[in-house]
């Protein structure tokens, strides 16, 4: 996986970062020291999925 921008600061994640949440699931922003855990991230349904639940 690699992710992008800490929603935090807005800076992008370095190569380290991206390796850290691959490696273990954790790591945090180097700018302002957030910190990330992949099981907490909210991840939005597939849309076909969510637009079965409104018919």
């Amino acid at each position: 996986l690699e992710y992008s921008y800490c929603p935090e600061c807005g800076i992008r994640f370095t190569e380290r970062m991206n390796d850290r949440l691959n490696l273990n699931g954790k790591t945090y922003c180097v700018n302002c020291g957030q910190n990330f855990i992949i099981e907490q991230q909210i991840i939005n349904p597939p849309i076909a999925k969510s637009f079965a639940n409104y018919k």
